[in-house]
């Protein structure tokens, strides 16, 4: 380990962290990413809107609440340009999204591991912590252009009852 991952591994705060979502929060939001020939997350929803509040939306605006209460941070389906900035500027970042069509998904597109490796600052040293399944080809990128980097991640499928725990 590096003298800069070490630091990234010292105690945080939830004032240093922020929590990233990569999917739809509103029922617009999700009406738009449902219309698109892309698989995004929400199009996993045979049930529509009532089943995606009722096996995920629920869940995370509860997490949502409570972490707040906490101190983190939270930016809803950015835009690269945003999280680029974001990024900058925090220790740990939290990205919960949809791995799929070669990218994760982003504020109703799909980014490529190359888009958001260059949204991450080549100093950065902080922790990111991937809460999205199959991530492995970001992994590898950020990794391989970001070695500063703390890059937390699991090769098993997650879901998102799991990643919601708080």
């Amino acid at each position: 380990m590096t003298v800069e991952q070490v630091d990234a591994c010292r105690t945080v705060h939830p004032n240093d962290c922020l929590f990233v979502l990569g999917l739809p929060v509103t029922l617009e939001q999700f009406a738009a990413s449902r219309h698109t020939s892309a698989p995004t997350f929400a199009r996993g929803f045979a049930g529509g809107w009532i089943q995606y509040e009722a096996l995920f939306r629920g869940a995370y605006m509860a997490a949502r609440t409570e972490l707040r209460q906490m101190g983190v941070r939270f930016l809803e389906n950015p835009i690269m340009p945003l999280l680029k900035q974001e990024i900058r500027t925090t220790r740990v970042v939290l990205l919960f999204s949809h791995w799929g069509q070669d990218g994760i998904e982003l504020g109703g597109e799909f980014v490529s591991a190359e888009r958001v490796v260059d949204g991450v600052p080549e100093s950065y040293s902080g922790v990111i912590d991937l809460c999205v399944c199959h991530p492995i080809p970001l992994v590898d990128a950020l990794l391989a252009a970001r070695p500063g980097a703390v890059v937390k991640y699991t090769r098993l499928k997650a879901t998102r009852h799991h990643w919601l725990q708080v």
